[in-house]
């Protein structure tokens, strides 16, 4: 059977197929990150930038089986998010803005 919608217009079948690559895409890059959050966690620690559960620290991350934060490690990783932060936004700022002369 021929589709008879108009040009430029989405069939029923269409937005089927679109809506489960994206169910299907966000399970998979949930999986990816869940992965890749152990992978991170276990590199935290091996490098003690992270707290082990055994040292019982002030901040635990989520997911992390009792890993941390103690509070200077935590003061260093507030810094440096709002370093980062600062740091885009300038960038962003100074980017030249299309369209104006």
């Amino acid at each position: 059977m021929v589709d008879q919608s108009t040009p430029g217009r989405s069939s029923q079948d269409d937005l089927f197929a679109l809506v489960t690559a994206g169910v299907l895409g966000f399970g998979a890059l949930a999986a990816a990150a869940a992965m890749l959050w152990t992978e991170t966690v276990a590199w935290l620690l091996a490098h003690s930038i992270l707290l082990p559960a055994q040292r019982h620290p002030p901040i635990v991350l989520p997911y992390s089986a009792g890993a941390g934060l103690d509070l200077p490690r935590a003061a260093v990783a507030v810094y440096v998010l709002v370093m980062l932060i600062a740091v885009v936004t300038r960038a962003v700022a100074r980017r030249p803005r299309r369209g104006t002369t």
